[in-house]
């Protein structure tokens, strides 16, 4: 199920319409009144519940002042930790070229953004130990030897040797070894 909230402003960005989604997204209230209220005071209710609200706001005004007719996909943090994206396209009027507003898209991109991230480390690490597995620690220890050689310094690499594991695992089994290895 996609929940894409809905917000459209008019020129002199105030509210027009919106949807519920957009208002679960935003965290107002269900029964919340919108229509006609301007931007800057959506702003102000809407900054306390943004991890970066000085950086979204200059993306919202970036988006308008550039005159931008469809925007990027732009990813913003609330504190609580949900991750959203948003979008626009400007409203076209009935005299070509004068947009009568614009539309803003909102989706809350969390859980895909969760479930990337586990993803991904269950790609990269070992399931057991949770260290980087040998394709990943390649990767990694390649970046840092480029990154070391840029900058003209020395890297270490310290490996450690299990000798004996063997043993441990046909004596005790695999769960033993397991522990060892932990």
């Amino acid at each position: 199920l996609i929940r894409l909230g809905i917000m459209f402003m008019d020129r002199d960005r105030r509210v027009l319409y919106y949807n519920r989604a957009m208002l679960e997204i935003w965290g107002f209230p269900p029964d919340a009144h919108l229509i006609g209220r301007r931007e800057s005071v959506l702003q102000n209710a809407a900054a306390p519940l943004l991890e970066d609200a000085p950086g979204y706001f200059a993306h919202i005004d970036e988006v308008i002042d550039a005159n931008q007719r469809v925007s990027a996909e732009y990813e913003f943090r609330f504190v609580d930790g949900r991750i959203v994206t948003d979008r626009s396209a400007v409203v076209e009027g009935t005299a070509a070229g004068h947009g009568i507003g614009r539309v803003w898209i909102y989706e809350d991109v969390t859980a895909e953004r969760r479930i990337s991230a586990q993803l991904i480390s269950m790609a990269e690490r070992d399931p057991l130990t949770n260290i980087f597995n040998r394709r990943r620690f390649r990767e990694e220890l390649e970046r840092m030897l480029a990154d070391a050689a840029r900058r003209r310094v020395e890297l270490g690499l310290l490996g450690i040797d299990l000798d004996g594991f063997k043993p441990i695992n046909d004596a005790f089994g695999h769960q033993a070894g397991d522990e060892v290895l932990v």
